[in-house]
């Protein structure tokens, strides 16, 4: 089998049949592939649709997750993938038509993952998402990829690196072998997993074509408020920094700006959910205070030094100094 599609679910009773029918009427290949649905322990009808869909295609099988989260199911749905290739898709958003044709033609060559594009569908038209024209067609390292990604990040001022794993297929063996997983049970979970997997792919072939399409789906994690992604995003710091730290000298400077990146996503999750006051949110930044300012140190950008001095000096102004002021502005190593 050439290609398993992982979908974790939880209550997507609304958006589930539309993902899956994207797949499904995929033309132009012939593709041997399987699509595996983790239903999340949703309290909706999503598992009860998934097995309706797959009475009619059996290429569908549906599991029963643990209430994980994201990278719980992921897990799960791998543990149980027989593909070459794994495609992580989430449950609102869709494949784009005549991407199995276009990724067909590129999974024999062995990569250990392909790289592709996203847009945003706004109101019925697609807005690109990424882009990685300057790469188009080549085949780099994991490392040399995000060394470009975050070097573009930073040139072009924009605030985000985009870790999102519907945006590569990943060479099973390849997983297993580097005994790479996702974090259970917290939100950000490709932003601590696709890193560690890019650090350790040796062959990456970089498209520029748009293979995946992002629903503004009201109420996805993405879109919601909750106090929790901002304590999860300084989980992904930490796990990150002690990844780092178990062989100093063969990480650079990216990495420290990736989790710098995480850093900045946590002050601005708590900052909108207002809960900046909490006792336990201060207690995290003063009890892993070194940790973080290393991280920002060692990014050696000038917004996260001066942040670093300010945690260092103050933690409990950071949140609403970052938000206030700081947020938006731009200071160069």
């Amino acid at each position: 089998m050439t290609l398993s599609i992982i979908i974790p679910a939880y209550n997507r009773e609304a958006t589930i049949a539309d993902t899956l029918e994207s797949i499904f009427r995929q033309r132009g290949h012939d593709l041997d592939y399987e699509v595996i649905v983790v239903d999340d322990a949703s309290a909706d009808r999503t598992a009860a649709i998934c097995r309706h869909i797959a009475a009619e295609n059996p290429q569908l099988h549906v599991l029963n997750g643990q209430h994980a989260g994201p990278g719980g199911a992921r897990n799960m749905g791998l543990a149980h993938a027989r593909g070459t290739y794994i495609w992580f898709i989430d449950s609102d958003d869709f494949a784009e038509e005549g991407a199995f044709a276009v990724l067909q033609k590129e999974m024999t060559q062995g990569y250990d993952a392909i790289a592709f594009c996203s847009a945003n569908l706004i109101h019925g038209e697609k807005v690109r998402r990424t882009s990685y024209r300057d790469m188009a067609g080549q085949v780099v390292t994991g490392s040399q990829f995000l060394s470009n990604i975050i070097d573009c990040s930073l040139l072009r001022l924009k605030s985000r690196f985009s870790p999102a794993v519907m945006t590569f297929l990943f060479k099973r063996d390849f997983l297993l072998s580097q005994q790479l997983s996702m974090l259970p049970y917290i939100y950000h979970e490709d932003l601590e997993f696709t890193p560690r997997v890019l650090m350790a792919a040796q062959k990456v072939l970089v498209l520029d074509d748009i293979l995946y399409l992002v629903y503004p789906t009201p109420g996805s994690i993405v879109r919601s408020i909750n106090q929790k992604k901002g304590y999860d995003n300084l989980t992904v710091v930490r796990h990150l920094y002690d990844y780092v730290q178990k062989d100093p000298s063969e990480y650079d400077r990216k990495l420290y700006i990736i989790m710098s990146i995480a850093f900045c996503n946590s002050l601005e999750e708590i900052w909108k959910a207002r809960a900046h006051h909490e006792k336990k949110y201060i207690d995290d930044l003063r009890t892993n205070s070194m940790v973080y300012r290393r991280v920002l140190v060692r990014s050696r950008y000038g917004k996260y030094l001066l942040m670093a001095l300010v945690l260092r000096v103050v933690p409990s102004l950071l949140v609403p100094l970052y938000n206030r002021y700081l947020k938006n502005l731009r200071l160069r190593h």
